[in-house]
C-alpha cells in the first residue's frame, strides 16, 4: 500500500528526508495501514504531547486517557487488542534491521483507574522524534493529524477508507502546494489497498462514502471531478476545501 508520502511523490521529491523522520513516519503509517484508529490516536498523542516515558513504559489515568481519545471504556479496550498486534519494520543507523510491535502490551490497575502501556525500545526513539520542530517534515505530519482526527470519534466514521482520506488531504492541504490534486485509478487504488477496475466503483466504494463522512465530522473535506483518456476516466481531481456546513452547526 501506498503512504501518504508515496502518493505525493511528486510535489515532495525535492525535499530529503533524514533516515530517521523515515523510520518515524513509517511508525505512525504502520496505525495507519491497518485501520488502527484508536492506535493512531494513541501514538499521536505520545508523539506530540508531554506524555512521559520511563523505562519504555507510560501510564495513563483511564478518564482522562479516553476524553483525550473521544471513546469511551469498551471502545478502547477492545481496540487495545488490536493496537498491540501492530508490527513495524525498522532499519536503525547501524543497517540493522527487523520488525517489533511499537505498543507491546497494557495493562490495567486492579481499580481500572490506569492503564500502563509498554512501549517499543526501537520505538520511544521515534516518537520523542515527532515531538520536536527540528525535523520539520515529520513534526508536521504529526500536526497534521492533530487537526481534526485527534478531535473527532472515530467511531462515527462510517467507511474504513475515511482516515487514510483525511490524512491525505490533511497533508495536501498543509503542505505548501496547490489544493487540487490529480490521482489515476491505480493510484488512488494503491493507497487505500484497493484493487477497482473500474473508476466507478472506486467513486461508489470510497470517494462518496468518505466524503458524506468528513462532511459530517471533519472542518476540512473535498470535493472531485472525473477527468478522461479519451472516453474513460482515468482518475479523479481532487479539490480540498473548508467544510463550512461543520462550521455552522
Amino acid at each position: 500500500m501506498a503512504s501518504p508520502l508515496d502518493i505525493l511523490k511528486k510535489e515532495i521529491e525535492p525535499i530529503k528526508l533524514p533516515k530517521k523522520m523515515n523510520l518515524a513516519i513509517n511508525l505512525i503509517q504502520a496505525f495507519i495501514k491497518n485501520n488502527n484508529q484508536i492506535g493512531l490516536k494513541l501514538a499521536v498523542l505520545i508523539a506530540g504531547s508531554d506524555v512521559k516515558i520511563e523505562n519504555n513504559m507510560t501510564k495513563f489515568k483511564v478518564d482522562e486517557l479516553i476524553t483525550l481519545l473521544k471513546t469511551d471504556r469498551r471502545y478502547l479496550s477492545n481496540s487495545l487488542r488490536k493496537v498491540i498486534k501492530v508490527s513495524f519494520k525498522y532499519v536503525d543507523e547501524q543497517g540493522n534491521y527487523g520488525e517489533t510491535t511499537p505498543i507491546h502490551s497494557y495493562e490495567y490497575s486492579h481499580d481500572n483507574k490506569y492503564l500502563s502501556i509498554e512501549l517499543s525500545s526501537k520505538a520511544v526513539n521515534l516518537f520523542r522524534n515527532l515531538k520536536t520542530k527540528k525535523d520539520e517534515i515529520g513534526y508536521q505530519f504529526t500536526q497534521i493529524l492533530t487537526n481534526n482526527f485527534m478531535n473527532c470519534d472515530v467511531r462515527d466514521y462510517k467507511s474504513k477508507h475515511t482516515l487514510k482520506m483525511l490524512l491525505l488531504i490533511e497533508m495536501i492541504s498543509n503542505f505548501k502546494f496547490a489544493k487540487r490534486k490529480k490521482f489515476d485509478v491505480e493510484e488512488l487504488n494503491g493507497y487505500f489497498g484497493t484493487e477497482y477496475k473500474r473508476a466507478a466503483e472506486l467513486e461508489r466504494k470510497i470517494l462518496r462514502p468518505v466524503q458524506d463522512d468528513l462532511r459530517l465530522n471533519s472542518t476540512i473535506s473535498f470535493e472531485y471531478q472525473p477527468y478522461y483518456d479519451g472516453k474513460k476516466i482515468k482518475g479523479f481531481a481532487i479539490d480540498i476545501i473548508d467544510n463550512k456546513n461543520l462550521f455552522n452547526l
